[in-house]
C-alpha cells in the first residue's frame, strides 16, 4: 500500500487493483457448458415459415380447420358443394353468408317486352371433352324419339361406340360421340337421314345456346326527355332496363354530344317509339321517348315459346273478364295511342290493363 500528500497536507493511499479473468478463458468455459443445457431440454419443432420454435398446437389451417398444420402444408381432402371448389369446407363457403340472388324484370315499361333477367351465369366450360357433346336436331320428316335415334346411329354408325340419345325441351337430341374425328365427320353434312326412319337431321356442337328457345333483338335505341339527375352512369341502365337487358350504354357519345343510346335486348321490336313515364326520389315525373336507330341482331323465337306467350295471353283475358263481371273498375290503357278506357265502378277496386300486362291495387 502507497501513500502520497495531497495539497491540503493528508495522506492518500492507494490499494493495488486486481487483475480481471482473461474473458477468453471465460467464453470458452460457456461455450462448454451450454450443449450440455441443450441436450437436457427438449427443443419445439421450428415455425416453417418464420424459422422459429412454435408450439404445434396453437397452428391453426384455415383450410381444413385443423391444429398443427398450416393452410399451405394441408393435404387433408375438403369440398365445398356450393361452388364445387376443393379449397375450403360447404359450411366455410362465403355464399351462405351473402344475401341471396333475386331475378331481375326487366322489360316491363310496355306490353310484351317483359323478361326475367338472370345475371350470375356460370361461363362456358373452358377445357375440351374427349367425347364431344352434340346437338341432334330435326329438320325435316317430323318427330323422333330417343329410342329410335338410338337405334338409328347404331345401325349406321358401326364405330363400337354405345349410342345415348337425351331429348330436350327445344325438340333437339344430346349425343356424345366417341372422339372429335368421328363428330367432324358428320358435322360436315348439312343433314342425312336416320336410318330406320323418314327424318333427317343434322350435327352441330352442343353450346349453351343449343337449349335456348330463343333469342332477343339486339337493337340501338336513342333516348331523349331524360332529365340532368338521371343522366349517370347507373341511372341510364336503369331506364334502359324498362325495355329489356341493357347490354351496354354509349358513354363516349354522351359525353361528347348528349346524346343517350343504349344497346337493348327487346323481345318485340313493334313497340318502337314510345313513350314512358318515370320518376324520381323526391316523385317529380318525367316522359322519356325511346326510338329505334339500329337493329343489330334479329332474334328468334321457337314455337315452343310461341305457344307460351299463347297460353299467357289466354290466361290474362280469363282474368279480365272475370274482374269485368265482378263489377270491378277497369282502366284499359293503348300504349301506342295512350287512350284511357275506364269501366263503371263496382266495388271501387281499381285495375289498370295494358294489353299484356295488368295490375291491381
Amino acid at each position: 500500500m502507497r501513500g502520497q500528500m495531497n495539497k491540503g497536507g493528508k495522506l492518500q493511499q492507494y490499494r493495488p487493483v486486481q487483475k480481471e479473468k482473461n474473458q477468453t478463458e471465460e467464453k470458452i468455459a460457456t461455450s462448454a457448458v451450454t450443449p450440455q443445457t441443450a441436450t437436457q431440454q427438449p427443443t419445439p419443432p421450428p415455425n416453417s415459415r418464420t424459422g422459429m420454435q412454435t408450439n404445434p398446437q396453437r397452428i391453426f389451417c384455415h383450410r381444413c380447420k385443423g391444429f398443427g398444420h398450416m393452410a399451405r402444408d394441408c393435404s387433408n381432402v375438403v369440398f365445398c358443394i356450393n361452388c364445387a371448389k376443393p379449397t375450403h369446407r360447404t359450411e366455410d363457403c362465403i355464399y351462405d353468408k351473402q344475401p341471396r340472388p333475386m331475378a331481375k324484370l326487366v322489360g316491363y315499361g310496355a306490353p310484351g317486352l317483359g323478361c326475367i333477367l338472370i345475371q350470375n351465369t356460370k361461363p362456358d366450360p373452358p377445357k375440351e371433352h374427349n367425347n364431344p357433346l352434340a346437338m341432334i336436331s330435326t329438320v325435316f320428316g317430323g318427330e323422333l324419339t330417343e329410342a329410335q335415334l338410338e337405334q338409328g346411329f347404331t345401325q349406321q354408325f358401326k364405330w363400337n361406340w354405345v349410342w345415348k340419345a337425351k331429348a330436350m325441351p327445344n325438340g333437339s337430341f344430346q349425343m356424345r360421340f366417341r372422339n372429335k374425328i368421328k363428330f367432324d365427320e358428320l358435322a360436315n353434312f348439312d343433314y342425312f337421314n336416320v336410318k330406320g326412319t323418314d327424318v333427317q337431321v343434322n350435327v352441330k356442337e352442343w353450346t349453351q345456346k343449343s337449349e335456348a328457345v330463343g333469342k332477343l333483338h339486339i337493337v340501338w335505341v336513342k333516348i331523349t326527355g331524360i332529365p340532368e339527375e338521371m343522366k349517370g352512369y347507373q341511372a341510364l341502365y336503369e331506364i334502359g332496363s324498362n325495355l329489356g337487358p341493357v347490354l351496354e350504354v354509349d358513354m363516349a357519345t354522351f359525353r361528347a354530344s348528349n346524346v343517350i343510346r343504349a344497346k337493348v335486348g327487346m323481345m318485340e321490336l313493334g313497340v318502337l317509339p314510345l313513350k314512358l313515364v318515370l320518376t324520381s326520389p323526391k316523385g317529380l315525373l318525367f316522359q322519356a321517348h325511346f326510338s329505334l336507330e339500329e337493329v343489330v341482331e334479329l332474334g328468334w323465337f321457337s314455337d315452343q315459346l310461341d305457344d307460351t306467350f299463347e297460353k299467357i295471353e289466354i290466361q290474362e283475358n280469363t282474368l279480365e273478364g272475370s274482374s269485368q263481371r265482378e263489377g270491378k273498375q277497369v282502366v284499359v290503357v293503348d300504349p301506342m295511342t295512350e287512350d284511357h278506357h275506364v269501366s263503371k265502378t263496382g266495388n271501387g277496386l281499381l285495375k289498370f290493363v295494358r294489353s299484356k300486362s295488368w295490375c291491381q291495387n
